[in-house]
């Protein structure tokens, strides 16, 4: 895990760190553990690292507790304790976007800028009632705002094509707006509802994200594997090598670059 430049370290290593516990203060939200086990700082040339030894279990479990009187300053609390950013705009924390939403629309995406994992059916199939009481959370929270959701309504398109994903794009073709402003519009993708559901009702913090895993074939064709797999912050990808098929080139469509604990640009890398 590699803090940037200037962050405030908030242990003194090493230690013993806990999933999900805080480690460093940066200028996007909180580094977390993603395991447990033993956190040291290595001194490089250039910059420093935190190396954490696994020791516990690398599971991570929730029971769904639902506060139907949830306030937003509590929910923004819990936002900023567990790490979460927004994973539609880059540098920027998930409590922010709410403090700074001061206008009448807020728009539910079905889509994320890749698309390369489905978040809308995983809404559907493993957190519609979350996503219910959500909406009664921010029709609570902002009374009087328009709230166009498209997680439990039809999608606006036949067809997911790039770039609907994008904020920007998405609401000018199916919104009709002509100008994006994060004042003005309150923009919440599937793949951030999805952490922010795990973080308000199972209090899980943000350390792992999915991946799709695609195989180049002789001919240079791609073959999508069925089901993702969760990733976590400075976890080794030497696992895939060892599960899937050897002489197989391996397209992984991932957020790799993992700047603290802030993931905001996905990349495919071979």
């Amino acid at each position: 895990m590699f803090p940037e430049p200037g962050a405030l370290y908030l242990k003194e290593f090493p230690t013993r760190v806990r999933a999900g516990e805080p480690l460093v203060r940066q200028s996007v939200g909180t580094l977390l553990s993603p395991v447990d086990g033993i956190a040291s700082l290595i001194q490089g040339e250039h910059s420093t690292k935190i190396r954490i030894v696994q020791d516990g279990s690398f599971q991570l479990s929730g029971e769904i507790q639902i506060d139907p009187s949830l306030k937003l300053e509590e929910a923004l609390e819990r936002m900023d304790e567990l790490g979460l950013i927004s994973l539609d705009f880059p540098d920027t924390t998930l409590s922010s976007l709410l403090k700074t939403f001061q206008s009448s629309l807020i728009v539910l995406s079905p889509y994320t800028k890749t698309q390369s994992v489905d978040f809308r059916k995983i809404l559907l199939e493993e957190c519609r009632e979350l996503h219910i009481q959500f909406l009664e959370y921010i029709a609570a929270w902002f009374p009087g705002a328009v709230i166009r959701d498209h997680i439990l309504s039809p999608v606006p398109f036949r067809k997911y094509e790039y770039p609907a994903g994008f904020p920007q794009y998405f609401v000018k073709k199916a919104l009709s707006e002509k100008a994006f402003q994060k004042e003005k519009i309150l923009y919440l993708g599937p793949e951030t509802l999805y952490h922010l559901y795990r973080a308000l009702f199972k209090k899980i913090p943000y350390i792992e994200r999915h991946i799709s895993i695609y195989y180049v074939g002789k001919n240079g064709g791609l073959k999508k594997e069925e089901l993702p797999i969760k990733f976590r912050d400075g976890q080794s990808l030497s696992f895939l090598l060892l599960e899937k098929r050897r002489n197989t080139r391996i397209l992984l469509s991932i957020p790799f670059l993992m700047e603290g604990n802030s993931i905001p640009h996905p990349r495919n890398i071979f």
